[in-house]
């Protein structure tokens, strides 16, 4: 059994306040005490090595969490969390069992740990229904889709000219031996994509070690909505590859960020500070390090299609170009450049700037977009 001491302090802190009565659980409290049992008297961000195996990730990955959310700015503004809110993550930091789901599961969870959100409903959501995110069987009743998906996806990583788009956006970011002394080069044969079913309908996927989580739901959804009976299978399909195709740039440059920085719970806003807990900001040392940026994966996405395109709003209310886009998906699909022309089709393009800031791509819940 792994040695989690914020997880016990954590689960301590949860129980205890189950046996008073209480309703509410501080995270400012579990911060405090933290403190406490610490020899520097102050939280620390954890770093979580990208070349150990899953089940330890799996496991360390919890303290991991926690300090996260202690650290977290949002948290800190808003400390104060329902006990019932709060029970599928602590039946999630207490389970030993290991599995493709848990470890999905763990790994959205260090990423929303870290999300600084504007409503505190965002993260409720979060800790409500992590859980539900499993491996798909329902990509099984949608086979020819998901097929068609799987194979794109095959094509997308083999493609030279994506793997240099990104791989050079990385560069732009940190240095090949910031921090590895071997292995430099990511490998783009061990990605792979696993698709998932959650109750997060917005959620298009986020990315993992070596793998890309795609979430099935808004892509189900999009196939069967009523109103788009006028457009065949093959319409429909190809403007869920073009979504697809954005989806997995995106995330594709989370993964090569955290491979080269080994490290699973780095994140492209916070490369150049370190901030404490005291909120203290400290210049990093790592010269190699070249850049923060507020989201790599959106800068990848931008890279091949100039703004962050949403697909699937597009083929109702513009005039979408097939001829046109089922071009640009055989250029990806027979490995030449993706040199995508805004002028040659109407699309719906989001307000980047009400997009998420992490390695999960979430659909704005709102209409946050622009006509062009």
């Amino acid at each position: 059994m792994a040695f989690n001491p914020c997880v016990n302090l954590f689960s301590k802190i949860y129980e205890e306040n189950i046996k008073l009565g209480n309703f509410s659980f501080s995270f400012e409290k579990l911060a405090e005490d933290l403190k406490e049992i610490t020899p520097v008297k102050r939280i620390n961000n954890d770093s979580l090595c990208y070349d150990e195996e899953n089940l330890s990730i799996f496991l360390t990955s919890k303290d991991c969490i926690i300090r996260n959310l202690c650290l977290n700015p949002s948290v800190q503004s808003n400390p104060e969390f329902s006990l019932e809110i709060l029970r599928e993550l602590y039946d999630f930091l207490n389970q030993q069992k290991f599995s493709d789901d848990s470890f999905a599961q763990c790994i959205f969870l260090i990423h929303n740990s870290k999300y600084e959100f504007g409503k505190k409903s965002f993260l409720n959501k979060i800790l409500k229904k992590f859980s539900s995110i499993r491996i798909s069987s329902l990509a099984n009743q949608y086979s020819n889709v998901f097929h068609e998906l799987n194979s794109l996806f095959d094509k997308i990583i083999s493609n030279s000219f994506i793997q240099k788009t990104i791989v050079n956006l990385i560069d732009e970011i940190a240095e090949k031996d910031a921090v590895r002394k071997t292995q430099f080069d990511f490998d783009f044969k061990c990605l792979t994509v696993k698709f998932i079913d959650s109750d997060f309908g917005k959620l298009l996927g986020f990315a993992g070690k070596n793998t890309v989580y795609v979430n099935t739901k808004p892509f189900i959804k999009f196939f069967t909505r009523e109103g788009l009976e006028m457009y065949t299978y093959d319409q429909k399909i190809l403007v869920i590859k073009m979504e697809f195709i954005c989806t997995i740039v995106h995330e594709i440059a989370h993964v090569i960020l955290r491979y080269r920085l080994n490290d699973l719970n780095k994140s492209s806003p916070h490369l150049k500070k370190l901030i404490s807990y005291e909120k203290e900001e400290v210049e990093e040392s790592n010269e190699k390090i070249l850049k923060s940026v507020d989201e790599c994966g959106l800068e990848s996405e931008k890279k091949f299609f100039k703004v962050p395109i949403d697909w699937l709003s597009s083929l109702s209310d513009k005039k979408l170009n097939f001829e046109y886009l089922n071009e640009l998906l055989k250029d990806v699909e027979h490995g030449q450049k993706l040199d995508f022309d805004s002028t040659k089709t109407e699309f719906l393009v989001y307000d980047e700037t009400k997009l998420h800031k992490m390695a999960c791509y979430f659909i704005p819940s709102e209409d946050f977009f622009f006509k062009m």
